[in-house]
């Protein structure tokens, strides 16, 4: 698991400006067990597009781990009960709710300040 995560979320959530903190996207080639050696381009590509998403545009998808508050969520009707992309869906209302969407906060899973080697 990351180091401190929970302490870099609650200082996040205290931000009066944030409604949803998501975590960077980043991936660990050596936890994917990938044959290919050196890392594939592709990876980095991934990483970069998803954490630009997240970060210029506020659109973390749940692959990020969302934290959010109760009463947030409340606020906001709760997690849209639809089949796919309902995390895509809740950041779209947050947004428009005039929310203050992400805040995009450490590294994310696999990165290598993990280790546990889980």
């Amino acid at each position: 698991p990351l180091l401190g995560y929970d302490v870099l979320i609650r200082c996040a959530l205290e931000e009066p400006t944030t409604a949803l903190v998501a975590f960077g996207f980043k991936t660990n080639p050596d936890q994917l067990k990938l044959r290919q050696r050196p890392r594939p381009v592709g990876l980095g590509l991934l990483e970069m597009c998803v954490n630009i998403r997240a970060n210029w545009f506020e659109l973390p998808w749940g692959d990020q781990t969302f934290s959010i508050y109760r009463t947030t969520l409340d606020a906001v009707g709760g997690v849209p009960s639809i089949p796919l992309l309902e995390d895509h869906q809740l950041v779209n209302i947050i947004k428009k709710a005039k929310l203050p969407a992400t805040v995009t906060v450490a590294q994310g899973w696999g990165d290598e300040s993990d280790e546990s080697g889980e």
